[in-house]
């Protein structure tokens, strides 16, 4: 790793944490990847809440359906990396004892070889970023530690950006919220904290999330399925 890589390791990692959003984070992170290790495509897996992978990124057909085998059989280097902590490498596809099935398949799609690496922060995983490449034996030594140090600036930028809009998540629905205790403080004639209990006690009477009833109300200026409220809910 001389100077001249560190200092695109350097301008990569400004890119990706300039991003508006996880999303297009995620695209910058799949570039990066493919740029720096020479891979032909990535796709990228996402840890979601209570650890369910998910697909987050696959840009061409032939990635979405490895990286979707994956998933449905629950068994690939994108997946069980997540477990181990340990980047894992797949030399040929057609050969590699470890997922027989899931090899042969990715092998039939064209990518002989593959270099998954893990995105973690400090307490949990985040997911996986997997590279694919139609030629055997495409990923050295130096090609795997060159991904490991990528994928520790690429998590910084991942997990900045999907703090960042729960932030703004959490901003939005307070403003929703304060919005839909307006209306129903000016219709029924209440005070901010009794709108609020009725806002409350719609949305766990109802299952349905407190964002939803409130943007219920500013769309129709009454609580869902009700004209009125229930005297019950002042």
């Amino acid at each position: 790793m001389d100077s001249n890589w560190l200092e695109d390791l350097a301008r990569a990692a400004t890119d990706m944490a300039h991003q508006p959003d996880p999303e297009h984070t995620l695209q910058r992170i799949r570039d990066h990847a493919c740029r720096f290790t020479a891979a032909d495509d990535a796709g990228i897996l996402r840890t979601r809440a209570g650890g369910a992978l998910t697909l987050a990124l696959a840009n061409s057909d032939a990635v979405r359906s490895v990286e979707e085998l994956q998933l449905a059989g629950k068994a690939g280097p994108g997946i069980d990396l997540i477990k181990s902590s340990i980047s894992l490498r797949v030399d040929d596809t057609r050969t590699d004892p470890r997922w027989p099935r899931w090899g042969a398949a990715a092998a039939e799609l064209g990518w002989h070889s593959v270099l998954s690496v893990r995105l973690s922060s400090r307490t949990r995983a985040l997911g996986s970023v997997t590279l694919y490449s139609g030629r055997y034996q495409a990923f050295d030594d130096d090609a795997v530690r060159i991904a490991e140090v990528f994928a520790q600036y690429a998590s910084i930028a991942l997990a900045s950006s999907v703090e960042q809009e729960g932030l703004h998540r959490a901003i939005d629905a307070r403003h929703l919220i304060g919005q839909a205790q307006g209306v129903l403080m000016e219709r029924y004639d209440i005070d901010a904290n009794r709108a609020f209990t009725v806002l409350q006690r719609y949305s766990q009477d109802h299952n349905i999330k407190l964002r939803e009833v409130a943007q219920h109300i500013l769309d129709h200026r009454h609580l869902p399925d009700a004209e009125q409220p229930t005297h019950a809910m002042f």
